[in-house]
């Protein structure tokens, strides 16, 4: 469906290939990597990345320091690997949800620009606020991140050429347009959350913002 990323991230299917005798079965480590994972999220959004330890995280998920270091090397990795999950997740429901094939293509323009501002408002801000933090520093954090910032202008280029295709949205380059829109209808509310905006917590303000952004955008496109 789209590019992945070059980076390494632990395969737990490979790791369950070549476990000694007595370690868990492939659905069993399947499992409890998962566990790991969410009890990792949490600590990272209640803790922030300098109070997480490894040895809490497998305190909190009822298993052993070893086990996981066995999967995560250290901390940096573990965060990779919490960030990688949410992330692939999100690129999978974006291409599930917006309608790149549909005739009316400024109606699934419109639903997409819309899906974009209930993503940003849906999102986590303290594990976003950490993560971009650290990822000045961790290298496969930081491609993770400007992948699915990639991965989301891609994503609107093809929805704005479908749109251009109809006649439509022809001062500009698709994408121009598509980062105008991931702008206007996520960066700028995200960052509004982040900062503690209280106006991005009620529903009819976020409507009325809605409705005035896509008013502006349709007048400067």
């Amino acid at each position: 469906m789209y590019d992945t990323p070059a980076i390494v991230l632990p395969s737990v299917d490979e790791q369950s290939r070549q476990r000694r005798a007595g370690r868990p079965r492939r659905e069993e480590s399947s499992q409890l990597s998962d566990k790991v994972l969410d009890c990792a999220f949490r600590s990272f959004c209640e803790n922030g990345f300098a109070q997480t330890t490894i040895e809490g995280i497998a305190a909190d998920c009822g298993t052993t320091r070893r086990t996981v270091l066995h999967r995560y090397p250290d901390k940096d990795a573990l965060l990779v690997a919490v960030a990688s999950r949410h992330i692939y997740a999100a690129m999978d429901e974006l291409h599930a949800t917006l309608r790149y094939a549909d005739p009316n293509a400024m109606e699934a323009l419109r639903d997409g620009c819309r899906y974009l501002l209930s993503a940003a408002l849906n999102s986590t801000p303290a594990f976003y606020r950490m993560a971009i933090n650290e990822a000045q520093r961790i290298k496969d954090l930081s491609v993770m991140m400007v992948w699915s910032s990639d991965e989301y202008e891609r994503a609107f280029v093809r929805l704005i050429l479908a749109a251009q295709n109809a006649g439509t949205f022809q001062r500009h380059s698709a994408s121009t347009l598509a980062t105008a829109v991931i702008g206007t209808f996520m960066s700028n509310p995200l960052n509004r959350l982040l900062m503690g905006d209280p106006l991005m917590r009620d529903e009819l303000n976020v409507e009325v913002y809605f409705s005035q952004s896509w008013s502006v955008f349709l007048a400067a496109a």
